[in-house]
């Protein structure tokens, strides 16, 4: 399982980050409490996910999903 590197984009002025080992949806929306998803209009946008495979760090941004 990959260990996932959470950027809280919430507050700009003092990100938070948490470090969990699940996906990188599944991480963030236990970080957050919240069912996030990996396309959505930017005012949604809620953190940025990144993991190292070993060579490459990898990244992916998660939306707030539309009730």
């Amino acid at each position: 399982m990959d260990e996932f590197r959470i950027v809280d984009l919430r507050n700009p002025e003092k990100p938070e980050i948490t470090e969990l080992h699940v996906t990188p949806e599944g991480a963030a929306s236990r970080a957050f409490n919240l069912k996030l998803v990996r396309a959505g209009h930017p005012s949604r946008l809620v953190c940025k996910v990144y993991w190292s495979d070993g060579t490459n760090t990898n990244m992916v941004r998660l939306y707030e999903a539309a009730r």
